[in-house]
């Protein structure tokens, strides 16, 4: 259990590596985070139109 514990820490910490892009500080978690916000705010205005 501790080996998959070992795996899935070492993935978690390369989602927080940090990248620039363009002068903007970015990290696959940042994307995610923000992917997930505005999908949820995308179907709440999808949800109002109808």
């Amino acid at each position: 259990m501790s080996g998959f514990l070992n795996v899935m820490n070492v993935i978690m910490n390369g989602f927080n590596q940090s990248f620039t892009v363009y002068g903007f500080t970015l990290s696959f978690w940042d994307i995610w985070l923000w992917s997930i916000i505005g999908a949820i705010v995308a179907a709440f205005i999808g949800g109002m139109l109808k």
